[in-house]
C-alpha cells in the first residue's frame, strides 16, 4: 500500500488534534485539510481557514457542508500572513499549510515566499507553547 505524504500528515493529526482544539488552516484551497481539522478538533472546537481566491472559500464551503462537518468554523477571504488578526497568542494547536496554487484554479495566483515566511512567523506567536 502507498502512503502519500499527505496521508501521513493526516495520520499524525488524527494523532493529535483533540475535541475542543483551536486549529488554523493556512491555505484552504478545496477544503481538504479544513473539514479534517473541522471533524477533528469537533463541536466545541474552531477552525480558522484562510484563501486568497474566492473560489476556494467556495470550494471549502461545499466540501464542508458535503462531509458533514461540525459548523466549528470561519472561512476567510485573506491572506495566511493576516492570521494573527484572527486569533490569540498561545491559544492555536495546529497550523496546516498546503503552498503553491489552489488545484484546478488559477495557476497564476499561487502563494508568494514573503507572505508565507510572514504566516510561519506569526503562527509561531499563535501556537501553544506545548505545540512547539
Amino acid at each position: 500500500m502507498r502512503i502519500t505524504m499527505t496521508d501521513w500528515i493526516h495520520r499524525v493529526l488524527d494523532e493529535y488534534i483533540k475535541e475542543g482544539d483551536c486549529c488554523i488552516d493556512a491555505t484552504m484551497g478545496n477544503g481538504n485539510d479544513t473539514a479534517l481539522l473541522s471533524r477533528l478538533a469537533g463541536e466545541k472546537g474552531h477552525v480558522i481557514a484562510f484563501d486568497i481566491q474566492k473560489q476556494a472559500l467556495e470550494h471549502t464551503g461545499e466540501r464542508l457542508l458535503k462531509d458533514g462537518c461540525p459548523e466549528n468554523y470561519q472561512l476567510f477571504l485573506d491572506s495566511h500572513e493576516n492570521m494573527m488578526n484572527y486569533a490569540k497568542p498561545d491559544t492555536v494547536s495546529c497550523i496546516t499549510f498546503n503552498l503553491g496554487y489552489l488545484p484546478g484554479g488559477d495557476h497564476s495566483i499561487a502563494t508568494k515566499a514573503d507572505s508565507s515566511k510572514k504566516a510561519v512567523e506569526a503562527g509561531l506567536h499563535l501556537l501553544k507553547k506545548a505545540a512547539l
